[in-house]
């Protein structure tokens, strides 16, 4: 399963709404993690993606930002030492990954490149 910030789910996704009270959406994540099913979550929610790091299983890598067109993996547009000091929902609402990806230049946080 991925989680996908910042686009609507396609065929085959599941979706939760940023619409939802934080309440509601952590039920719809309760029930998404509970199940067998491991289609991608899509979200605009910050919530989403602070509940799915709580999870014992969950890897940051497993996180992407979508431009609308293409998904990248946030590991792409920063270094995830860095990330690790942070909430990842509080750096989406900063919008530290759209202007990762609307400059199109390499993360200085990024220590392999």
């Amino acid at each position: 399963m991925r989680i996908i910030l910042n686009r609507r789910a396609r065929k085959g996704e599941r979706f939760v709404s940023a619409d939802q009270s934080p309440a509601e959406i952590r039920a719809a994540m309760h029930e998404i993690l509970a199940s067998t099913d491991d289609s991608d979550v899509c979200t605009f929610s910050p919530l989403v993606v602070d509940i799915w790091m709580g999870v014992d299983s969950a890897w940051v890598d497993d996180i992407f930002y979508s431009d609308g067109e293409h998904d990248a993996p946030i590991v792409e547009l920063r270094d995830p030492e860095w990330m690790a000091n942070f909430r990842i929902g509080a750096l989406y609402t900063s919008g530290v990954f759209a202007q990762a990806i609307a400059c199109g230049v390499e993360d200085s946080t990024r220590k392999d490149r």
